[in-house]
């Protein structure tokens, strides 16, 4: 169903959290993955001394390097597992070995772009990741994507007490349904993913009113139904 899988990092391990489930998903879902890293350079300021600015500038490449390098290790896990995965390292300067991209500095900016580059992309994301020079934090840029992007995201909760996770599971999938079709939306989505994993899928419509129950019950009796004519996939409803 996904052409692509897009994942922007930022060089924290909170957003590489994100990996585990990126393994998960590219395996299933036969997809190839993408790594996006938006390299935001550390500001070279004009000094008198040029000893100063040449330091200066040896840490700023120091900077560029480790982001490079951080990038291709989650390529390269990703590769281990066969995963078929590209890295993109956008940056504003030239890098040795890389393709130079010359575009807006705002990393929100660059992730909506790159996401509507291709049609049919998943964007897998980490919620509260933080760049080390940069301090873009991931929770605003997530919310700014969701609003902008027209791709399914796919959002990882990042956990701050931990470094990357090794291992990550997928047992089920919940779908809040509230009778809209914006609601409904997200059904072809969750179909793809639990017929590629093999995991239900668990219906759950929440009732304000007595007034309303039965409306609502057979709303989601019948959206269980269109479900249960997959018959490789297993089904809950509640």
């Amino acid at each position: 169903m996904y052409d692509r899988i897009l994942v922007p990092l930022d060089g924290s391990p909170m957003s590489a959290q994100t990996l585990p489930y990126v393994r998960i998903l590219g395996a299933a879902l036969k997809s190839p993955v993408e790594l996006l890293r938006v390299y935001e350079p550390e500001a070279v300021y004009y000094y008198p001394d040029p000893a100063h600015y040449q330091e200066r500038a040896q840490l700023a490449n120091q900077h560029r390097e480790e982001a490079s390098d951080s990038l291709m290790s989650a390529s390269d896990m990703l590769n281990a597992a066969g995963i078929s995965v590209t890295s993109n390292f956008l940056d504003a300067h030239s890098v040795p070995g890389q393709v130079s991209h010359e575009r807006p500095e705002n990393p929100v900016h660059h992730i909506i772009e790159v996401a509507h580059e291709v049609a049919n992309t998943l964007v897998v994301i980490c919620t509260h990741g933080r760049s080390g020079m940069g301090r873009w934090v991931m929770g605003s840029v997530t919310d700014k994507i969701f609003h902008a992007v027209t791709s399914p995201l796919f959002v990882v909760r990042g956990r701050e007490e931990g470094g990357v996770a090794v291992e990550a599971k997928l047992e089920s999938i919940i779908v809040p349904l509230d009778g809209s079709a914006i609601a409904e939306r997200i059904l072809p989505h969750a179909v793809s993913i639990s017929k590629a994993l093999a995991i239900p899928i668990r219906l759950v419509s929440v009732i304000p009113s007595e007034e309303s129950h039965a409306h609502e019950e057979d709303h989601l009796r019948q959206q269980g139904e269109r479900l249960v004519a997959h018959p490789r996939r297993p089904l809950l409803c509640a």
